[in-house]
Order: structure tokens, then C-alpha cells, then sequence
């Protein structure tokens, strides 16, 4: 078994790779100047190079705000590049293993999203990832989509640690109460990658626990209080997400239903609060 990973430059990518190094598992890891998914030519000649047993795809345009202006590269990135995987795969024989995100929903179920419900997604960004599932099934029906929502991890910019920011320099933040979705630990997505790296079809992966944005910050608060962390923040206010007037329109509840990859793999995700314990305790 030697595994691939495209995207190692991200943070689910690295997160993957450092995961795969504690297992002691063969395999190599590429940024997209080493291996780009949008240059079919460029992509071959890094895959036919290695012997590869399955691919990762953590590469992803997930600039939400900007693929409203840049809707060329979002879709080259989310849905050509995984087409071109797809063919590859095909081509090729290795395992692929596709990343994908709630945003292909419309939030407007008031129940979590299972596998089968239809995807309306609402912003350019969403559109792109639907699209790039939709072509890799067609091209390549053996993959493996792995959906997932609001990822965050050790390292790089996401909304936890941008909420840590925060606290740390303001002494009131404003945040949502009207967003729900299962936040992601990284490290508990790339455990789910593996386990799932060997079955076909679309499965939903997301920590236990739907939460506003608002309840996030208020526990995120909480915790790291209780840790002694430096902080400015008294106070969080919920607020109307209308208010703050971002370009790409987001689901209201996108909560994503894990069923299937628990009864798959017989595994539950851990809690929120028990992935939040282990994010704030490295980071202090």
C-alpha cells in the first residue's frame, strides 16, 4: 500500500500527511506546484512517477467570498481538477478519495443532510464542489466523496482559530446564532479518510454536536478561560448573519447526517467539546 496525497500545502492535507507519518504508512505528498489538478499533462507525469495504491485529494478552492469573483478558478480547482482525477484514477487503477463540503446544500431542511438528499447549493463556491462530484461519479463510479463542514485544525487559518484571534484582541465580538452546522477536527477527518479508503460512494464525516456559530464561540470562550489563555473578549453577542454582508450567501443548517460512515466504519465521532479539549490543549 503507498498512498498519495495532493494538497499537502492545505490544512487538511497536512494534517493528513502528519497522521500518515504517525501510522508509519508509505507515502508521498504533493503541493499544487508539485502536482496541479487543473493541468491534466502535469498531473499524469506526477502520478505515473509513483505507484500509487490511493490518492487523497484534499486540493480545494475554498475561498467562499472570492469564488463569487474568481469563478474560473474556483470551478478549474473543484470540478475540472477532479475530473482529471477521476480519469487518472480510472486510467491508472489507484483509490480515489475525494474531499467535499455541506456547502453543496441550501440549508433550508430543517433535519441533518443525508447522502441521498438532492444538493442546491448556493454560492459559486458550493456550485463548483457539486460540480466536481458530479463529474467524478460519472468518469470514475468506484470513488470514494467524503462531505465534510467547518473544518479546523492545529495549524492555518479557519474559523476557530479566527475566532481565537479575536478574543485575544477585541473585547466583544459579534458573531452568528442563526448559522448551524458539526464542526471538524482535522486529525478526526484524516482518521475518517483512512478508515473510509477502501469503500466506494458518498459518506458525510463531521464531529458530534450541531452548533450555532454562536455556541462555538461562547464554548470556545469558556475553555480557553479555563486554561488561563490570554484573552481581551468579555462579552460574545449573537447576531443576524445578514449583518455582516458577505458576498457568497452561506446554509443557514447544513448539519450533515453521519449514519452511514458510523455504521460503515463502527466508529462514532467524538463530541465538539471533547475535539475542542484536545485543539485548545495544544495550541496552550
Amino acid at each position: 500500500m503507498h498512498l498519495g496525497i495532493l494538497g499537502s500545502n492545505g490544512l487538511l492535507g497536512g494534517i493528513l500527511k502528519n497522521f500518515l507519518i504517525e501510522k508509519k504508512v508509505s507515502h508521498l505528498a504533493a503541493n499544487r506546484f508539485e502536482a496541479d489538478i487543473t493541468d491534466l499533462s502535469h498531473l499524469r507525469k506526477w502520478l505515473t512517477s509513483h505507484q500509487f495504491s490511493h490518492v487523497f485529494n484534499c486540493t480545494g478552492y475554498t475561498q467562499v467570498d472570492l469564488a463569487e469573483k474568481e469563478q474560473d478558478r474556483a470551478y478549474a480547482v473543484n470540478a475540472e481538477g477532479v475530473y482529471h482525477l477521476g480519469r487518472l484514477s480510472v486510467e491508472m487503477g489507484f483509490k480515489l478519495i475525494h474531499v467535499s463540503t455541506d456547502y453543496v446544500f441550501d440549508g433550508l431542511k430543517n433535519s441533518p443532510y443525508l447522502e441521498t438528499d438532492v444538493c442546491n447549493p448556493l454560492s459559486v463556491y458550493g456550485k463548483s464542489k457539486a460540480e466536481g462530484e458530479k463529474l467524478l461519479v460519472n468518469v470514475q463510479a468506484e470513488a470514494c466523496i467524503v462531505r465534510t463542514s467547518w473544518l479546523f485544525g492545529k495549524s492555518g487559518k479557519n474559523f476557530i482559530s479566527s475566532l481565537l484571534e479575536w478574543m485575544r484582541t477585541k473585547e466583544e465580538i459579534r458573531v452568528a446564532s442563526d448559522q448551524v452546522n458539526r464542526p471538524t477536527f482535522g486529525k478526526d477527518l484524516a482518521e475518517a479518510l483512512f478508515d473510509l479508503k477502501d469503500f466506494s460512494g458518498l459518506f458525510h464525516v463531521a464531529n458530534h454536536g450541531p452548533l450555532s456559530r454562536f455556541e462555538i464561540a461562547r464554548d470556545l470562550l469558556e475553555s480557553a478561560r479555563s486554561k488561563n489563555m490570554p484573552l481581551k473578549c468579555r462579552r460574545i453577542i449573537a447576531v443576524s448573519s445578514e449583518e455582516f454582508s458577505l458576498p457568497a450567501p452561506r446554509p443557514k443548517y447544513s448539519v450533515l447526517d453521519t449514519s452511514k460512515f458510523e455504521n460503515i466504519v463502527g466508529k462514532k465521532p467524538r463530541d465538539w467539546k471533547e475535539v475542542l479539549e484536545d485543539y485548545l490543549c495544544h495550541l496552550n
